[in-house]
C-alpha cells in the first residue's frame, strides 16, 4: 500500500480543511521536487469518472503515484524523463480545482479531485484506491 505525503505546516487564517490541503499539496511539490531525475509517465484513464493515473518513478518500486478525479483538461507527452512537476490549486471559475504541470515539457491535467502516495504498487489496481487526501 502507498503512503500517503505528510503535513508539514498550514497557512494561518484558513479553514482547517483549506490549511490541510495546501500541506498536501506543499508535500506533493517537495516530494516531486526531491526526485527530479526520475521520469514521468501515464499509467491509466478511466472513463467514467476521468480518472487519471501518473506515475513518477519506477511502478513496481520507489514511487510517486498521482491519481486525478473528474479529470477536465490532459495534455502533453505520455513519457517524459526528468520530471519538474508541480501541482497547485486551479484558477476559480473552472477549469479543475487542481492543477498539476511540468511546462518544461508541455504536460498539463487539471481535476476536481488531487491524490498522491509513495511507493505503491502500481500493478495492482486496488492499490490505487488505499490512500486518501485530507
Amino acid at each position: 500500500m502507498g503512503r500517503a505525503g505528510r503535513s508539514t505546516g498550514v497557512a494561518r487564517g484558513q479553514p482547517p480543511r483549506d490549511r490541510a490541503w495546501d500541506a498536501w499539496l506543499a508535500d506533493a511539490n517537495a516530494a516531486f521536487a526531491a526526485r527530479p531525475r526520475w521520469g514521468a509517465r501515464w499509467w491509466g484513464f478511466g472513463v467514467s469518472h476521468g480518472t487519471f493515473q501518473l506515475v513518477v518513478g519506477d511502478p513496481v518500486g520507489r514511487n510517486l503515484a498521482v491519481m486525478l478525479f473528474w479529470s477536465r483538461e490532459l495534455s502533453g507527452p505520455t513519457s517524459w524523463e526528468r520530471q519538474r512537476l508541480r501541482v497547485a490549486r486551479g484558477p476559480a471559475g473552472g477549469g479543475g480545482r487542481f492543477v498539476v504541470e511540468d511546462p518544461a515539457v508541455g504536460f498539463r491535467a487539471a481535476a476536481e479531485s488531487f491524490h498522491w502516495a509513495r511507493d505503491v504498487e502500481c500493478l495492482d489496481p486496488r492499490k490505487w484506491l488505499l490512500w486518501r487526501p485530507p
